[in-house]
């Protein structure tokens, strides 16, 4: 089953008008000029520009593990819960693998793609909030789809988890960085954090170039996540990724392994699109002809689940992250770690219904 939304971005001519005229005058040169009420596509250079951790309700630790499988040393930032210092509870984790920014800066580097520049920590603060307005999206956000996250957050509230920010190499074809994650980074977190050691709580996923590599790593190893996904994923670049899907399929089948799929109409990446032909008896019929299209038909072939949704606001870039796709990604996980939580937990027992003797 498939989960859509398109809408329309709405832009005021008058603004429009406006902002390329200060645009040509040299006016503007910081968001903070903007209308507040106002979506602010931020530029790329100034946002890597950033080093310096975020304002957020949580602690991100910076790590590094030393990998017998690739010979060098591989950073990687951890999102802790809002209440870990202050519970005992333990956490699901979820992966994020960097774009193509991210990645590269190269092995050595502090990891900065998830944890600053795509502030994810507030992301996750916004949604432990269980209700949110437009102003958390930095008012990237049409009425419809606040509506919908507000609807979905009542209904299924946030609960919160472990996210990791984490570098990569890029390729997609390394099957020793496979090994790091599935090998390595799992252990190092189970044995320094609270997490819950076992596939039903652990999930990968990541941006454009970095969906791409987090949907091939699950495509290969469906035994050791509960659910995988990409936002604004590049598959385009990386179209050997659904050649791993149709050699794996039977595992990934058998795994049960679901899918969070979601981007926006304007953006360069956005492949969730459809053609139509005619079959055999002249009956008009939608084929998918996008990438991410052919995935997610590709998924629902073999009889399991892809959500996807395509936002109205944001281009190609971090600002996509910070808004409608990374607050839906962080739910969905949310979602699966709570449902699988639910399977289980030991039912309670039900009191005896007793009637009493008059």
């Amino acid at each position: 089953m498939f989960s859509k939304i398109f809408t329309k971005a709405c832009i005021n001519s008058c603004a429009r008008t406006a902002a390329a005229f200060f645009i040509a005058a040299g006016l503007i040169c910081s968001p903070c000029l903007q209308p507040r009420s106002e979506a602010y596509e931020e530029a790329w250079d100034s946002i890597e520009a950033r080093k310096s951790p975020i304002k957020c309700k949580r602690k991100v630790e910076y790590k590094r593990i030393k990998s017998k499988h690739k010979n060098y040393s591989i950073p990687f930032k951890v999102i802790l819960p809002s209440d870990y210092e202050v519970s005992d509870k333990k956490y699901g984790v979820v992966l994020m693998l960097c774009g193509a920014s991210g990645a590269r800066r190269g092995s050595g580097s502090e990891p900065l793609y998830f944890s600053v520049w795509c502030k994810l920590p507030r992301v996750m603060d916004n949604l432990s909030k269980q209700k949110l307005t437009k102003k958390d999206f930095e008012y990237a956000i049409n009425n419809k789809e606040l509506k919908w996250f507000n609807e979905k957050l009542a209904q299924d509230p946030f609960e919160d988890l472990i996210a990791v920010d984490l570098w990569h190499p890029s390729s997609g074809r390394d099957l020793n960085y496979d090994k790091f994650i599935t090998e390595e980074l799992f252990s190092f977190l189970d044995e320094n954090y609270r997490t819950i050691p076992s596939r039903e709580f652990r999930a990968i996923d990541g941006a454009c170039g970095g969906g791409a590599v987090a949907l091939m790593i699950a495509f290969r190893n469906p035994e050791c996540f509960a659910a995988a996904g990409g936002m604004q994923t590049d598959l385009g670049t990386f179209p050997y990724a659904l050649k791993y899907f149709e050699e794996n399929k039977e595992k990934i089948k058998d795994a049960g392994l679901k899918f969070n799929l979601n981007t926006n109409k304007n953006d360069v990446c956005n492949s969730y699109y459809f053609n139509t032909k005619k079959d055999a008896d002249g009956n008009k019929i939608k084929v998918a002809s996008g990438e991410l299209a052919k995935l997610a038909a590709m998924i629902e072939e073999i009889g399991l689940t892809a959500e996807v949704n395509v936002f109205s606001h944001c281009i190609h870039g971090y600002s996509a992250y910070r808004y409608p796709n990374g607050h839906q990604t962080m739910l969905f996980y949310s979602s699966i770690f709570k449902a699988n939580a639910a399977k289980i937990k030991p039912e309670e027992p039900k009191p005896a219904n007793i009637k009493q003797k008059i």
